[in-house]
């Protein structure tokens, strides 16, 4: 007799394990380290409350996507961020020390992070520097939400650098620091 094919399938491949998501809340953990351990298995990693104070030391972490940094020291971002963490599409930085001053820098770190949806800066000093929604919001063209408010297409296509500012200074502003802005004008 003839077999079907049919009669010939073989079960569906079992998913993946789910992995729950890293958490350290309140360890007074000093520095981000030794995540290649982890294999890029991964999807969240939460390191709330802790003693970090600096966003570094990532290996290569494709699968990771959500990062909670709440309540930490922080007061830096490595460049390496985004080349470490290519995938990633929330970052939690509540309640941490980013200094005002470090407005600049932010922006442009963050804003190679390419699939970046959801940032919270929430209760850091950086929050009261002048631009400081706009300037994030330009530089992070993904993003849906800033300090848990939706980031609303009109807020970002009525801002853009001054038009007196030559392009060719954009990369560097990081030292002249605030942006002035403006609404969108016609070159007419």
């Amino acid at each position: 007799p003839t077999r079907r094919s049919s009669d010939l399938s073989l079960p569906a491949p079992a998913p993946p394990p789910l992995l729950a998501p890293l958490a350290t809340p309140g360890h007074k953990i000093a520095a981000i380290e030794n995540l290649g351990v982890t294999r890029d298995q991964l999807d969240s990693i939460d390191f709330t409350d802790n003693s970090i104070t600096t966003l570094s030391n990532f290996p290569l972490l494709r699968r990771l996507q959500h990062l909670l940094l709440s309540s930490n020291p922080l007061r830096t971002i490595s460049p390496s961020v985004p080349t470490s963490l290519p995938n990633l599409r929330t970052l939690i930085l509540t309640n941490c020390a980013v200094p005002k001053d470090g407005l600049a820098v932010i922006g442009e770190v963050l804003g190679k992070c390419r699939k970046l949806e959801t940032l919270s800066l929430k209760g850091n000093p950086v929050q009261e520097a002048q631009y400081y929604r706009e300037w994030i919001v330009f530089n992070c063209k993904k993003l849906r939400s800033l300090d848990f408010e939706r980031v609303k297409e009109k807020v970002r296509s009525s801002v853009i650098p001054s038009p007196s500012l030559p392009p060719s200074l954009l990369p560097s502003l990081s030292h002249h620091f605030p942006l002035p802005l403006c609404p969108t004008q016609s070159l007419d």
